[in-house]
């Protein structure tokens, strides 16, 4: 995996990722864990998708992986109680665990962060999988991200900022790739559909929280991390105060990519 992933491991970061899960929470995923009995995931981070995953199958087996030891420490210390999961510190493009020991495994804005070596991680998924076992990524699609009415300054960053990410070898536009390249790794009725996330400005905590989200991917310690314009500029002061204006004919919409399969 790349060496390089842009969104660091701070407290910060590690909290919003917990946020980050619930608001992309997918029906379908939740009905592959409650049929699943053991999955993996690639790129836990802290575990933040867990309990979702508790939620839908409570006897569910998990092992997740992350090759940030901050993020797997966190996740150990979360959840010390749950006697049903795991956390290994791993690069997610060399698995170090027996194959066919899964029926489910899952990653969720990972592989846009590994840079080339991606596919390398979707046949790691197949490997691991059990025969006829299921393979669940959400990806970014962050060219399809839009937010009414125009905002030019945090548009102008945002630009930036996936200009940035494709010049260290990165892709954020990733997500509608993924289906072919799951194809093209062995597996079999491959399906794909966009998955936005969706909030107007009469939905105002819902519209914040994915503002939220967006603001902490895009002006948190990526943009530092990536060569960006610093905390105090007035490009990144007048982005901000652009994506915090709200009124009832506001809209924003996060881009993703969900992409399935079978072995």
């Amino acid at each position: 995996m790349s060496a390089l992933y842009p969104l660091g491991h701070t407290q910060t970061e590690l909290d919003r990722l917990d946020n980050q899960a619930l608001i992309l929470q997918d029906p379908l995923l939740d009905q592959l864990a409650s049929s699943a009995s053991s999955v993996l995931e690639i790129g836990c981070g802290n575990g933040s998708n867990l309990p979702l995953l508790r939620k839908a199958n409570s006897n569910l087996k998990y092992t997740g992986i992350d090759i940030a030891p901050g993020a797997v420490a966190d996740a150990k210390e979360k959840f010390k109680g749950d006697a049903d999961a795991s956390f290994i510190q791993m690069d997610g493009a060399s698995i170090n665990l027996p194959p066919e020991s899964f029926d489910l495994v899952i990653t969720k804005l990972v592989l846009w962060s590994i840079g080339p070596a991606w596919t390398i991680t979707l046949r790691e998924a197949l490997r691991l999988l059990l025969p006829g076992g299921i393979f669940y990524a959400m990806e970014p699609a962050n060219d399809m991200i839009e937010i009414y009415p125009e905002k030019p300054a945090a548009r102008a960053w945002m630009n930036a900022w996936d200009s940035s990410v494709k010049e260290s070898g990165l892709d954020s536009f990733i997500g509608s790739k993924v289906g072919t390249e799951m194809k093209k790794a062995g597996f079999v009725n491959v399906e794909s559909r966009f998955f936005p996330i969706i909030a107007s400005g009469t939905e105002k905590e819902r519209y914040e929280s994915i503002v939220a989200n967006l603001k902490g991917f895009y002006m948190g310690p990526s943009a530092d991390t990536l060569g960006l314009p610093p905390k105090g500029s007035a490009f990144r002061e007048d982005a901000s105060k652009e994506l915090d204006l709200v009124n009832n004919d506001s809209l924003v919409m996060d881009a993703l990519f969900v992409s399935w399969g079978r072995k």
